[in-house]
């Protein structure tokens, strides 16, 4: 993260001062609960259920890793999933309204009404966040880069996330979607799997998926760089599947196509990335040079080597509003999300077509980038 609000939001203090926060909010709301159900019922043990329900949340939220960690549970990962999802906003709700209540001195019942409502709109946004995650979307950008000879058609995807919730249904749309393009090249810009990376020790469940990739039509392939989350690229389960699917790993390499030089980007994350400069010298300078890269970080680097096009993922939109927010002030407006252009060098970021350990997209779509590149527009729209 480029910002400096970034690189507060992944320091040791943020941690801290979350953890703090979360707890002190989870004690309060549970008081403030306890209270809402002891006036509008006449349950025994209010208080005493209340505690244990919120005191189980708290302890279920910090020892998260260390759970996972000890026991690869799909099941319990996955309701940490929704669990974490609920939390977020339960709490952005439970602290507005308190704030309302403290400003127009609510009434106790009327109080108590909106505190039970607000647990009920958080499990329904958590459920209609977790709907939209089974859509993509198409996103469409028509380039004009006057070194091509010809047209030329790039399928762009990034952040698939395979793991806990993203499996073989979802890449079976994504490949859908992506043959009604009829592409010439498919590329993928880095965190094919999620941050456990435990799909991996999964036999079964990677040759279900692999299947799903070898069905890609493209005129030219499918290529790939790692992300932050991929493991090393030598790890020879990554190795296996990749080759059962067809895809092509481009880590500090350079490949030559029909219209376009593929420039392959490592992520410091899990590789010694090579310098860019280097990389190019080994292009075809007749060619438009496109760069596939994870992060957005790197654009600067593209732009000084004036590369034609770059191409990113990683920073998800946000996924969730309103952490999408908080991303775009960590990562800085042309490093969030969109096309534009530095210098001579356009680049495109993508919000990714899968999602992390949150099962929720609000306010962001999963999506597929239509590039079309051309001497002259494909239509009259330009970037």
């Amino acid at each position: 993260m480029p910002m400096r609000f970034g690189r507060f939001l992944s320091g040791k203090l943020f941690k801290q001062l979350f953890i703090t926060l979360y707890i002190a909010l989870m004690c309060f709301a549970a008081f403030e609960t306890g209270t809402a159900f002891r006036l509008l019922t006449d349950l025994p043990y209010r208080f005493e259920i209340i505690y244990i329900v919120y005191g189980a949340a708290i302890v279920l939220l910090l020892t998260r890793n260390f759970v996972i960690s000890k026991y690869n549970s799909r099941i319990y990962k996955k309701i940490m999933g929704f669990l974490s999802g609920f939390l977020i906003y339960y709490l952005l709700m439970f602290v507005s309204f308190e704030l309302i209540s403290f400003i127009f001195v609510l009434p106790d019942l009327v109080k108590s009404f909106g505190i039970i409502t607000i647990i009920a709109t958080s499990m329904a946004t958590v459920f209609l966040g977790y709907l939209h995650t089974k859509s993509i979307a198409i996103k469409h950008y028509d380039l004009e880069i006057n070194s091509i000879k010809g047209n030329y058609r790039i399928a762009l995807i990034s952040d698939i996330h395979l793991g806990v919730f993203v499996g073989e249904r979802h890449i079976y749309k994504i490949i859908q979607n992506i043959n009604e393009l009829s592409p010439d090249i498919v590329v993928i810009a880095g965190d094919i799997f999620d941050v456990d990376n435990s799909l991996l020790e999964d036999s079964k469940r990677l040759y279900d998926i692999s299947r799903q990739f070898s069905r890609l039509k493209t005129t030219e392939g499918v290529y790939a760089v790692l992300g932050n989350h991929d493991p090393k690229p030598d790890n020879p389960s990554l190795a296996a599947f990749l080759k059962a699917s067809g895809i092509k790993l481009l880590n500090n390499n350079v490949k030559t196509l029909s219209k376009i030089n593929l420039v392959g980007r490592a992520d410091e994350a899990n590789s010694q990335r090579i310098n860019l400069t280097d990389l190019i010298s080994k292009t075809d300078y007749n060619r438009p040079t496109v760069v596939l890269d994870h992060s957005p970080e790197g654009i600067g680097e593209a732009a000084k080597d004036n590369c034609d096009l770059i191409l990113c993922g990683h920073t998800h939109r946000g996924q969730l509003f309103p952490i999408t927010l908080l991303a775009k002030w960590a990562n800085g407006k042309e490093r969030f999300y969109g096309c534009g252009i530095v210098g001579k060098t356009r680049y495109i970021i993508t919000s990714g077509v899968g999602y992390f350990s949150l099962p929720v997209r609000l306010g962001t779509s999963n999506e597929i980038v239509d590039i079309k590149i051309g001497s002259l527009p494909f239509s009259t729209k330009r970037v």
